[in-house]
């Protein structure tokens, strides 16, 4: 059955498809899943190889770090003090000198790559898979108990 799904919902389908490998049913339940994991892993490893951030915004937030980690207030057992999930600062001085030589080191558009690259993906992953899957069904009747999870994210292959 042909069947209009945005690329979140082919990975969280595929994931699910994944998933069910223990539960044990009749040939129809197992073609089907076998069918659909062949249908959908084209979709899944191209949001794969999209999720990869650019090298660049990687070593920018690596090394931006690192420099947070070294002019950090640190407590008694010599660790970064982090406070609602920002490090704190013992000398903001040095850190903006450090991040201003860093964003020298760096290609331009490297400190706001990764923000570029995840409203990319974001986008991505809500665009309709092009063309419609024609995913193999599987009657109600021939499916092994699954918890509730995973028949939601089959729901589109199963028929009553």
């Amino acid at each position: 059955m042909k069947i209009d799904m945005m690329r979140l919902q082919a990975v969280e389908m595929f994931r699910a498809l994944e998933a069910v490998g223990p539960y044990v049913g009749c040939v129809q339940w197992t073609y089907a899943v076998a069918m659909n994991k062949r249908l959908l892993r084209p979709v899944v490893e191209a949001v794969s190889e999209a999720h990869s951030p650019p090298p660049e915004a990687v070593e920018f937030e690596r090394r931006r770090t690192e420099l947070a980690a070294t002019c950090a207030s640190k407590d008694k057992a010599g660790k970064p003090i982090v406070e609602r999930g920002r490090i704190q600062l013992a000398d903001p001085a040095a850190f903006a000198a450090g991040l201003t030589k860093i964003r020298t080191e760096l290609p331009a558009d490297a400190e706001g790559a990764l923000e570029l690259h995840l409203a990319a993906l974001d986008r991505m992953l809500k665009e309709q898979v092009d063309p419609a899957i024609d995913l193999a069904t599987c009657a109600l009747e021939h499916v092994p108990d699954l918890p509730a999870n995973l028949v939601e994210a089959l729901m589109p292959m199963l028929v009553p």
